[in-house]
């Protein structure tokens, strides 16, 4: 009871001894100087702390929290202070309603506690919106087929019987599909709809488990070389990767043998794949392709092997070694006479060449053919009844003298009249 009506109750109880005393008036003028007269409307109080308080479904009971932040007449409006019925079919339900729904709630006052003195006011619970959570799938292209794993997605709060899940279709290369996540509404949620991505994305070709390279191997030609995709093995979680995957956009340092720098191909990934890679190869030196003589027939000069190699060497004045050995391999100077030898050509190598070493080939000097010497002729001798010794005549091969003469280029045998061999007349 408030202090006001507390003393309006004295008043009215010993205001006819006042009266009677003259102290009547005094009281009166100062009780109206102390404590303004109340303005209490109970009905106001409630409507401004709990009145138009829509609220959305929790799955708990609810009740309207005052929104009256002071006092009237001392008094501060507090739901504690406060029991609360809502009305259920035709009775009043001591308690908190839990449903959806438009509800008639009386407000009484813990002090009066009669339900036919309470304030009737309309509450609102909401439907609620249904919670779900579901994250999509982003993954890195593998070759292997993905989709949404459906006993992730959890009505965290919701209708879960009413959970559907569509166009959830396994994808495999990049690019992504929709699923559709829906949650049918009932009582106390609104419908649910909502959609997530399963997505593929590009493998990087320049990734490290994108394995391999050019494989076949190359020798310089002096022209460019360009490795084609039928060279070129990329592998990747057990798929070997073709045109359909990637580009080759250039070539580069593919001319000359790779003594220093590595040649390079550069390709750029498509399709299932994205990014560049630069593969690396080798171009080894070519062999030199070098020609000489293995032998001549005797022409009474010493041997000598002229060796031809690639023009690209010859026009780099390497330098040639050519070393004579005899029959048994040993060193010697260039020979000359009938006879098995051996030649050995060594050609000292270039950036794009090998050095070239022949090892001992065989050189052979074969005997001259008779037919092609020229014999000069003899004078006649007259008869002196001694001795006489006979003349050597004039020895010739391509109109020169045979310069080592008897026993080393030629033997002359003589015949007498009766066909013997003689040495002497």
């Amino acid at each position: 009871m408030s202090k006001v009506r507390k003393i309006l109750i004295i008043l009215l109880l010993v205001l006819p001894l006042l009266l009677s005393t003259g102290l009547a008036s005094w009281i009166i003028i100062n009780v109206k100087e102390d404590d303004n007269p109340p303005n209490y409307n109970y009905e106001t109080i409630v409507e401004n702390a709990f009145g138009g308080q829509d609220k959305d479904y929790t799955g708990e009971g609810l009740y309207p929290d005052t929104m009256y932040n002071g006092s009237i007449n001392d008094e501060v409006i507090a739901s504690g202070d406060f029991d609360f019925y809502y009305l259920s079919g035709s009775n009043w339900v001591k308690g908190f309603p839990t449903d959806s729904g438009t509800y008639s709630i009386k407000v009484v006052p813990k002090s009066i506690g009669d339900i036919n003195k309470g304030v009737e006011i309309t509450f609102v619970i909401n439907k609620a919106d249904q919670i779900v959570n579901v994250t999509g799938v982003k993954v890195t292209y593998d070759g292997k087929p993905h989709k949404l794993d459906e006993s992730t997605v959890e009505v965290k709060f919701g209708n879960a019987e009413g959970l559907t899940i569509t166009g959830n279709t396994p994808i495999t290369d990049v690019g992504f599909t929709t699923v559709s996540i829906a949650v049918s509404g009932n009582s106390n949620f609104n419908p649910y709809n909502s959609t997530v991505k399963v997505e593929v994305i590009a493998k990087g070709i320049n990734s490290s488990d994108v394995e391999g390279g050019v494989t076949t191997s190359y020798t310089y030609t002096g022209s460019e070389i360009k490795p084609s995709y039928s060279d070129i093995t990329l592998t990747y979680a057990g798929m070997k990767l073709d045109s359909d995957d990637y580009e080759i956009l250039s070539w580069s340092k593919n001319v000359n043998a790779t003594n220093t720098e590595k040649a390079t191909v550069t390709i750029k990934g498509k399709g299932n794949y994205d990014g560049q890679r630069t593969l690396e190869f080798d171009i080894a030196k070519a062999n030199q392709v070098v020609s000489f003589s293995s032998g001549k027939t005797y022409d009474g000069q010493p041997a000598n092997v002229t060796a031809t190699t690639n023009k690209e060497v010859e026009d780099l004045n390497v330098q040639k070694t050519i070393t004579y050995y005899d029959s048994e391999k040993n060193e010697i100077t260039a020979p000359t006479y009938v006879g098995e030898y051996y030649v050995r050509v060594q050609i000292e190598g270039t950036d794009n060449y090998n050095e070239y070493d022949s090892d001992y080939v065989k050189y052979t000097i074969s005997p001259l053919d008779i037919s092609n010497v020229e014999i000069g002729s003899i004078n006649d001798i007259k008869y002196t009844n001694s001795p006489i010794t006979l003349p050597v005549p004039t020895i010739k091969f391509n109109s020169n003298d045979l310069i080592d003469g008897i026993d080393k280029d030629f033997t002359i045998s003589y015949k007498d009249a009766k066909g013997d061999v003689v040495t002497e007349i």
